[in-house]
């Protein structure tokens, strides 16, 4: 008898607002094999896994590593120089730096509040290259590797997607297996298929995003998410940096990433960048429990379920 795995079971719950909240990505190639925890198990220096998850516990900076799918396996092994992405997602400050270094213990010196604000150390080169990183990390959850692995075997002959098409390790929500990350925008996608991932980074290259796959955008929480693709998909808007979300206290605009508690007193407001804004109500539903992981045991969840957008005043004209 077949498994049903956790993405089989997830099937019909909704993608919206269950991207992880970073503000900040910072993805490390590291060639060769990884386990379930990949920065503390693999090839990466002795101890450098252990000494990064300290530095960066508790900050809004989500790490994975990245390896090419193109490269066989002797050249993995034997590389030394690793390549790295660094990205700064918020909109309206979205940056990106791609470089390499020979000493990844490097980065433990920076300033990673700086990074936070935006503020990037000059590793490699400015890029706006969209890069997507397709979750395949099948000791972590099994369903990635099933489901992931024939994406990234089908695109690797493709000449015109080397360098921008990488495997990664865990990004959260194997249930949405295949689950990707766009850099620089800090896009989340899920439930992709080869055609989908086509379509995701063709719009990429023109600045666009595709709402119907999206689980959300990681420099907003959940219920931001959930309400900023709703408006995407009611008024088709998919240009990748056109859309932000604020609360309103007292009348006040706050950004969402300020208030990442969802607070069913504050109003919740999608703006673009061209004046239009959006009320959109956002509930919280609790779901029931189910497996989140083809490993784990059933836990309850929420998902963010956003009601249709009521135009609102112009924010600007």
């Amino acid at each position: 008898m077949t498994d049903i795995r956790c993405s089989d079971i997830a099937a019909t719950e909704a993608l919206a607002g269950t991207a992880p909240y970073r503000r900040v990505w910072f993805i490390i190639e590291q060639p060769g094999a990884w386990g379930a925890d990949a920065l503390t198990q693999s090839d990466l220096p002795a101890g450098f896994g252990e000494d990064l998850k300290r530095l960066l516990d508790g900050t809004d900076v989500g790490v994975a590593l990245a390896r090419r799918p193109d490269i066989a396996s002797v050249e993995r092994r034997t590389t030394r120089r690793r390549r790295l992405w660094l990205a700064h997602t918020s909109p309206g400050g979205v940056r990106m730096r791609a470089g390499s270094l020979d000493d990844i213990r490097e980065v433990l010196k920076w300033d990673w509040q700086a990074v936070l604000r935006g503020e990037l150390p000059p590793v490699g080169r400015r890029s706006a290259d969209p890069v997507l990183f397709v979750c395949t990390n099948g000791k972590k959850d099994v369903c990635c590797a099933l489901k992931a692995r024939e994406i990234v075997d089908a695109l690797r002959p493709d000449p015109e997607l080397t360098g921008q098409v990488y495997e990664s390790s865990h990004l959260t929500g194997h249930r949405f297996a295949p689950t990707a990350l766009l850099l620089p925008t800090g896009h989340v996608y899920g439930r992709l298929d080869l055609e989908r991932t086509r379509s995701v980074l063709n719009a990429a290259w023109s600045g666009q995003v595709v709402p119907e796959y999206l689980r959300g955008r990681t420099s907003l929480p959940g219920w931001a998410q959930s309400a900023e693709i709703a408006v995407r998909t009611s008024g088709h808007v998919t240009a990748a940096d056109a859309l932000d979300v604020v609360v309103l206290r007292n009348g006040k605009p706050m950004p969402a990433t300020l208030n990442p508690a969802f607070d069913t007193a504050l109003t919740i407001q999608v703006r673009h960048a061209d004046g239009r804004s959006w009320d959109v109500p956002v509930t919280a539903m609790e779901l029931a429990e189910r497996k989140v992981s083809c490993n784990g045991i059933p836990e309850p969840g929420v998902s963010w379920i956003a009601d249709r957008p009521v135009e609102a005043q112009a924010w600007h004209s």
